[in-house]
């Protein structure tokens, strides 16, 4: 079965498994997280499946020492984590 989900911007990237979806948005993105992430809010409702907003995630990466982190803007229901557990 193939997916309809697909990303807004063409730098941004999509990684499904089963019943998981991780999204990658560059800082450097022609589309930024928010936009993104309201686009697999809609996909959702149109596809009649439910997000797990307690589940849900964001993550920021990095580097070691970096002098100014500029976080993106906050999300609807997700909090930052900074670990990670991918299948």
């Amino acid at each position: 079965m193939k997916s309809d989900m697909k990303t807004v911007g063409t730098s941004n990237i999509l990684i499904k498994y089963a019943d998981d979806v991780d999204l990658l948005v560059p800082e450097t993105s022609d589309i930024d997280i928010v936009t993104e992430f309201n686009s697999v809010k809609v996909w959702s409702t149109q596809n009649k499946m439910v997000i797990n907003f307690l589940k849900a995630k964001k993550m920021v990466f990095h580097r070691p020492n970096p002098r100014n982190i500029v976080y993106p803007p906050v999300l609807d229901s997700t909090e930052r984590d900074r670990v990670a557990k991918l299948l």
